[in-house]
């Protein structure tokens, strides 16, 4: 039998603008097979249309409900254990469509974890940031970042 070290991260949470996360396994403790990243956000977090060059995306939604954009494909709402995958290169786009929401975004391979927490900041406290108030300043730092990463900004957050 093989023993696996841990790939389970700390327990301190990130602001990454309008949302808290914690990284729940990272890339240097899989082998950079993958990344999971554990989100709360109020109603109208998201995500802008986005490509993502490096890494398939999935999120699989906790409590709550998030609508997905994928493609030019009509938009469709998952709620608690719903799973939206969306394969490098593929145009798509999230946003919190309940109340509040906690799901996991999950990267493979990994790496896109270490990008939430090198632009997002330590939460005070475990209060949900109020949806849709990121500076401008806070939204050029992410949009910046997220081109290093090998990520395209296509277009705004889509619309509820």
């Amino acid at each position: 039998m093989t023993t696996q070290k841990s790939a389970v991260t700390d327990e301190t949470q990130i602001r990454f603008l309008d949302s808290l996360m914690a990284t729940r396994a990272d890339s240097a403790r899989t082998d950079g097979q993958l990344g999971v990243t554990e989100f709360w956000a109020a109603q109208g977090h998201g995500s802008p249309m986005m490509i993502h060059s490096r890494e398939d995306e999935g999120y699989l939604v906790l409590d709550g409900e998030l609508t997905f954009w994928i493609n030019d494909d009509r938009p469709f709402v998952h709620g608690p254990g719903g799973f939206a995958w969306m394969p490098r290169g593929t145009p798509h786009a999230y946003a919190v469509s309940s109340p509040t929401a906690r799901f996991l975004c999950i990267n493979t391979p990994g790496g896109l974890e270490s990008f939430f927490g090198a632009v997002g900041a330590p939460a005070e406290g475990d209060a949900l940031p109020v949806a849709g108030s990121p500076t401008s300043d806070e939204i050029e730092r992410v949009e910046g970042a997220a081109r290093g990463m090998g990520i395209t900004i296509t277009g705004p957050p889509p619309g509820l």
